[in-house]
């Protein structure tokens, strides 16, 4: 798994899961599934376009293994496919 941390004007951008999904309703940062002969960096620019609709210009230091800074290439609109609701 690999997460976007996708900020700007001091906030973050999280998606709500589907009511009827695996812990519905939780709040979280758009994240996915790194695919079988995928690397993380791959993954993370694969699952944002998917996920949100933005497009990753540039990745930022990363706190850990799993959540990444992000860049994208503008704020918006975010188009959801996996979640039902969006927040900064």
């Amino acid at each position: 798994m690999v997460g976007a941390v996708v900020s700007g004007a001091g906030r973050v951008l999280l998606v709500r899961r589907k009511p009827g999904d695996s812990l519905g309703g939780l709040w979280e940062l758009p994240s996915g599934k790194v695919e079988e002969g995928e690397g993380l960096l791959e993954a993370l620019y694969r699952g944002t376009a998917e996920e949100i609709g933005l497009a990753v210009r540039q990745v930022g230091d990363s706190g850990d293994d799993f959540d990444h800074a992000v860049t994208v290439e503008r704020a918006g609109p975010v188009v959801l496919t996996e979640h039902d609701a969006h927040r900064r």
